[in-house]
């Protein structure tokens, strides 16, 4: 079941919400387009129209939110306990799939909108703070990738200050990770001063 748990969370992770929708509405491909990253900025680039950066973001921090509600519903039925719990596997593995997808050779996009989702599940208040921190580090900053990297180093902290399981905190430094290592090139730029 848990091996379930990882898989089932890793495979719906890596269904890719611009791709579909690019491909649905005979969209430019956003891994050709724009800065290459099949996520919801990107859309906005490539898109020409927020309806489909909106519809991206949606699904992909929709994608977050179904895969920990899912596993918490069947934790509830049948998963054993164990640790870390099945819950922080399953946000773990979809924001993996995410960045890392099966289905398009490994090439996905950067986990910061299906991060978004589980935290919608796994802890609202972590949510709360990480959008916070994200608002604050846009307006200071004026770009999408600074509020991004923010997020992702402050995400271990965050989760130590709300709920102090160590699988949580351990999920929110490998998340954190994964987003900062994700935004490696936009960091270098913002530190270079030619960010977009």
């Amino acid at each position: 079941m848990l091996l379930g748990v990882v898989l089932g969370s890793y495979l719906l992770g890596a269904v890719n919400s611009a791709l579909i929708i690019s491909r649905v509405f005979d969209l430019k491909d956003p891994r050709t387009e724009g800065s290459g990253n099949p996520g919801a900025t990107n859309m906005l680039r490539v898109g020409e129209n927020k309806r489909w950066a909106a519809m991206t973001l949606v699904g992909d921090a929709g994608k977050g939110a179904l895969a920990v509600w899912l596993v918490s519903y069947l934790a509830g039925e049948s998963l054993p306990s164990s640790w870390p719990s099945p819950e922080v596997m399953a946000a773990v593995m979809a924001v993996v799939g995410h960045v890392w997808p099966v289905y398009y050779r490994f090439q996905g996009g950067k986990g910061v909108a299906t991060l978004a989702g589980v935290m919608a599940v796994l802890n609202p208040l972590l949510l709360a703070m990480g959008l916070a921190t994200w608002l604050f580090g846009y307006v200071l900053y004026r770009r999408v990738s600074a509020a991004s990297i923010a997020v992702g180093a402050s995400l271990p902290l965050y989760a130590w200050a709300v709920h102090r399981d160590w699988d949580l905190v351990l999920a929110g430094l490998f998340l954190g990770i994964v987003v900062v290592y994700r935004h490696q090139e936009n960091l270098r730029r913002l530190l270079r001063g030619e960010e977009d």
